[in-house]
């Protein structure tokens, strides 16, 4: 019986107290959430996101069901991951990353990895002049595609549920901050 690390996804009542039933259900089986992001409050209901201890992969399927039984909720996904980075460190790494990047092809290669890392799409597709950067299996339509307008660069993302505000905004900062990175990197060159 071996712990495991999971990111939940649940839609809950965006009402007082919905979420704790929802945290009751989790520890009741024994599981510990240790961070919650708030990814989208639209229509009545809110989007969150559970980073969350397991003791054993096994009572996924229980915790489903647990949560089910909270009163509007639903779980939208499970993920399990190798473990649980802490958010404000991670920003501030991811940002650290794409500021290192020598040359453009190293931007967009880190930019993809970064929109993957961050929104977990089935794919995502960085393009441009001479630029190609790709992560996953291109199946489904694209949810999102964001222009670098500096660069001219486009990311697209595709995966099965669309991307939620926060989300879409979280990608946006990242081609934001790449796009001034890729122009910084475009007047070194020139100066060389």
């Amino acid at each position: 019986m071996d712990a495991c690390h999971a990111l939940i996804r649940v839609r809950v009542p965006d009402r007082p107290g919905a979420l704790g039933l929802v945290a009751s259900r989790i520890g009741a089986l024994k599981s510990d959430i240790i961070g919650i992001s708030v990814l989208d409050r639209s229509d009545g209901s809110a989007i969150d996101e559970l980073a969350v201890v397991i003791p054993d992969a096994d009572l996924i399927p229980a915790m489903v069901r647990e949560i089910a039984e909270v009163d509007g909720a639903t779980v939208e996904s499970v993920e399990i991951v190798d473990g649980i980075a802490e958010p404000r460190f991670d920003v501030l790494e991811r940002a650290i990353a794409l500021s290192r990047s020598g040359s453009r092809a190293e931007l967009a290669t880190e930019l993809t990895r970064h929109v993957q890392e961050l929104l977990r799409p089935e794919w995502c597709v960085t393009t441009g002049p001479q630029i190609h950067a790709a992560l996953g299996t291109i199946g489904t339509a694209a949810n999102a595609t964001l222009s670098l307008p500096v660069l001219g660069w486009t990311v697209s993302i595709g995966r099965a549920s669309a991307l939620t505000a926060t989300e879409h905004g979280l990608a946006t900062r990242y081609c934001e901050l790449a796009d001034e990175v890729g122009q910084r990197l475009s007047a070194l060159t020139r100066t060389d």
